[in-house]
């Protein structure tokens, strides 16, 4: 069997190639999209707006997957496969780790960076 009958190849060509996943101002993003913008991915929430086509990395309405670092923007969720966890700058401007202790760091339309809420975000180390 040559790679273009395998199951694998042929999945490949239906879902086509990375630069149709690049992010335009144009087209319209609802829940659940996946875009590729500023060499990072990101997945489309539920605040996302698709009217005023918001930008991944600047706007509300995006989840940034391939990077441990905080992002402002993404709704974080605990999960039962395994702990959510982020990089970011704590009160003395020092990178450390942290544990997304709740359901989600996204509760009545406001975001709860780390070191904000002990109830939200779990400081290294964990206990």
């Amino acid at each position: 069997m040559t790679r273009e009958q395998s199951d694998g190849w042929n999945g490949w060509k239906k879902m086509g190639h990375i630069s149709d996943l690049k992010w335009q101002k144009t087209r319209t993003y609802a829940k659940g999209s996946v875009t590729y913008h500023d060499q990072k991915l990101y997945v489309a929430n539920e605040t996302i707006q698709p009217n005023q086509h918001p930008e991944p990395g600047i706007d509300f309405g995006w989840n940034l997957q391939n990077t441990l670092q905080y992002d402002p923007f993404t709704i974080y969720k605990k999960s039962d496969e395994a702990p959510t966890i982020v990089a970011a700058y704590d009160s003395n401007s020092e990178h450390r780790l942290y544990l997304l202790k709740s359901t989600s760091n996204y509760k009545n339309g406001i975001y709860t960076r780390p070191g904000q809420d002990a109830v939200v975000w779990l400081p290294y180390p964990f206990n």
